[in-house]
């Protein structure tokens, strides 16, 4: 009798467990976004993958390259290493350094939320094939933010173009730049 006693406890607290586990809501890795204009050093395309007229679903350009700070316009990059005017960062393309165009088109269903602490949102993903036209990658993001499409062409970035951009600083090691503007 002790022992089923035993084994009674034992699944309920581990059920218990396991009801705490599924309710708790993952970390979000919060990054700092820091306006500025920098200056191409240089580049490393992607060569991993074969693009010639579309790249596969799972798999997209992941261009690097190293970027130095000309000035920083706006962010709170105080307490951030290796962030300052004059230094070199080594930095992640979100959409490739190579020619793109981002089409943002409106969203064929009304994403839902189960309650209103939830934001009802909807968190881009490149599950699709990314298709080559006329040398540019083309990014098809569907979002409930906007009512119709909105086309944004990057025209690709060479070493020593200048550029203007909001980069999110993860850590040191995850930089990234999504849209840019070149400065003439």
């Amino acid at each position: 009798m002790e022992r089923y006693f035993v084994f009674i406890i034992g699944i309920i607290l581990i059920s218990g467990c396991i009801q705490e586990n599924s309710t708790a809501k993952p970390d979000i890795m919060q990054c700092l976004t820091i306006n500025l204009e920098a200056t191409i050093v240089s580049l490393s395309p992607d060569t991993n993958i074969e693009c010639e007229n579309k790249c596969p679903g799972y798999q997209y350009p992941k261009d690097t390259g190293v970027i130095r700070i000309d000035k920083i316009i706006s962010g709170n990059y105080q307490e951030l290493k290796g962030i300052e005017e004059g230094s070199e960062v080594t930095i992640e393309f979100d959409y490739s350094s190579r020619p793109a165009k981002i089409r943002t088109i409106p969203a064929l269903e009304e994403p839902t939320s189960n309650s209103p602490e939830e934001p009802v949102s909807h968190i881009p993903t490149f599950a699709e094939p990314i298709p080559r036209e006329n040398g540019y990658f083309i990014y098809n993001i569907e979002t409930n933010l906007v009512v119709g499409e909105i086309e944004i062409i990057l025209p690709g970035l060479e070493i020593g173009f200048k550029f203007r951009a909001t980069i999110s600083y993860c850590s040191p090691n995850m930089i990234s730049v999504g849209k840019y503007e070149i400065i003439p």
